[in-house]
């Protein structure tokens, strides 16, 4: 009788204890879906205003429509979903948010998640993009950038190379080149020094 009850016990203990990893389980995947579609839902509603040539919106009303179209088309669950608009402008590329999702537990119990994002795009006024490669001591490319013209050059981490210490970058030429300083006004080739 004794087993049978240590037997009984031991069996609701497990099954407490699966409810919990699969509330927990399903909490933590919810989370991360949601939040991934609303960051998805709100960069691609930005990008599209700011970036498109074709695609117009006039006032924060429609930016607001399209940027829920979206939400929608990336969220894939049941739940109901609140979204708070804390700050919008079309004009800037400004688009701020809270959402509050209420769903419920395969135990039953309802619950709810919440999350804020927000995205400033800025219009580019560049007509043209440039490569950066930066060059590794075997003259193989480690690390390339796209950026518009004027942009500052950002510095990667620096490659190490046993044995040797990183003296600077040269331009293809053997010149001297001082990072902070350079701007992007073309296609830039950067070789890693050493001594």
């Amino acid at each position: 009788m004794k087993n049978v009850i240590y037997g009984i016990m031991l069996t609701v203990i497990g099954i407490l204890i699966v409810l919990i990893v699969i509330t927990i389980n399903g909490r933590m995947t919810r989370q991360k879906e949601s939040t991934d579609a609303l960051g998805q839902a709100v960069e691609t509603t930005v990008e599209n205003t700011m970036e498109q040539d074709n695609y117009t919106i006039n006032d924060n009303k429609e930016f607001v429509a399209d940027f829920l179209q979206n939400l929608l088309l990336q969220v894939e669950n049941d739940s109901d979903v609140e979204v708070n608009i804390a700050g919008i402008d079309y004009k800037k590329g400004l688009l701020s948010v809270n959402v509050v999702e209420h769903f419920t537990h395969p135990s039953g119990k309802d619950a709810e998640l919440s999350y804020s994002t927000t995205v400033v795009m800025e219009q580019s006024d560049a007509d043209h993009y440039y490569t950066v490669n930066f060059y590794n001591v075997d003259g193989e490319v480690y690390k390339s950038y796209q950026l518009c013209t004027g942009s500052k050059v950002t510095e990667p981490y620096i490659p190490d190379v046993p044995g040797k210490t990183f003296v600077g970058w040269k331009d293809a030429d053997g010149n001297e080149v001082d990072i902070d300083s350079v701007k992007v006004s073309g296609d830039m080739e950067l070789f890693a020094s050493y001594s």
